[in-house]
């Protein structure tokens, strides 16, 4: 996840790709960002999206729609096929794999290289790397940033079961 203005970056591994590892994703970077933007842009991926719908409406899958309900955030989906519309966040994974694990770490568990590698990569990317056409770094501009980001509610969405799961539920 990146943020707009600052370009303030959140990465974070997961072993599978599944509903709560998306899920998770978003309540680790809100947790980590200490606010939740008003808007997101996101792609017609099928952990957001059940269906198309005219425009740029979407019928969202219960779980998502669960989550943006509860930590107040409202999803702008891309037009098909404009990859375009999401440049930043699509750039930014192949920036992670060069920047942040290359040459390749060594690493106990996945917990280890979130905590001790992408976390403090993404702290030390914000300190030097400055946003584009300023003069500023993105941790300068995200200390103004953070000021618009709407509160974290502290009581966490409950995921039925685990960032293993299979499970593609979540509780309203």
């Amino acid at each position: 996840m990146q943020l707009s203005a600052s370009r303030k970056k959140f990465v974070r591994a997961y072993g599978s790709q599944e509903q709560e590892s998306f899920l998770d994703g978003f309540v680790h970077a809100f947790e980590y960002f200490g606010g939740v933007p008003a808007v997101g842009l996101f792609d017609n991926l099928k952990t957001a999206v059940v269906k198309m719908l005219s425009g740029r409406n979407r019928e969202e899958q219960e779980s998502f729609a669960a989550l943006r309900a509860h930590y107040v955030f409202e999803a702008e989906f891309c037009n098909v096929r404009s990859g375009n519309e999401k440049g930043q966040v699509e750039n930014l994974v192949g920036y992670v794999r060069r920047n942040a694990l290359t040459p390749l770490v060594e690493v106990a568990s996945l917990e280890d290289l979130n905590s001790r590698i992408l976390l403090s990569w993404c702290d030390r990317v914000a300190e030097t790397d400055r946003v584009p056409h300023t003069d500023e770094t993105v941790a300068a501009v995200y200390t103004r940033e953070k000021e618009a980001l709407h509160p974290f509610r502290l009581n966490r969405l409950k995921l039925v079961g685990s960032v293993r799961s299979k499970s593609a539920k979540c509780p309203p």
